[in-house]
């Protein structure tokens, strides 16, 4: 079975289809502040460090389980299990949410760092020559401008 993108499933900058709300059980657009709120619920709050070796432990564990999702397809001859696989994702944003929280970083800025680093990295498009000669000080001054803006 190929592995192809879902028709249907829309993204927007800050809106992502998260799951269902407190409210009800049906499926909406999130927002991720929301989510991240929402979530918070569910943590444990063990102190600032641990919470964020909490939030880096699981992302790895998540990604984990994801990668087994496809090695299960690709090694064993399962049917790619979507369905595994949106719980894995989800799962997923739940850690970053963390990371975020404790972090107090903005997901929007940093969905918006990462397309203009992209941008610097593969000015047209993607290729094997700009990825692997990248350039590394004008990636990281991207990052760092908005961040002083950040804090200024």
């Amino acid at each position: 079975m190929p592995i192809t993108p879902r028709s249907g499933i829309k993204t927007g900058c800050a809106k992502v289809i998260l799951g269902f709300g407190a409210e009800n059980s049906d499926l909406h657009p999130m927002d991720i502040e929301q989510y991240k709120s929402d979530s918070e619920r569910t943590l444990i709050d063990k102190g600032h460090e641990m919470n964020l070796l909490h939030a880096a432990m699981g992302i790895g564990t998540e990604a984990g389980e994801l990668l087994d999702a496809f090695k299960r397809q690709l090694f064993y001859g399962k049917p790619l299990d979507v369905v595994n696989i949106k719980e894995e994702v989800g799962d997923l944003m739940w850690y970053v949410a963390i990371l975020l929280r404790e972090l107090d970083l903005d997901f929007q800025e940093i969905l918006d760092l990462n397309i203009q680093k992209l941008r610097a990295r593969f000015p047209d498009k993607f290729t094997e020559d700009h990825a692997l000669n990248r350039d590394l000080e004008t990636e990281r001054a991207i990052l760092e401008q908005r961040d002083q803006m950040s804090h200024s």
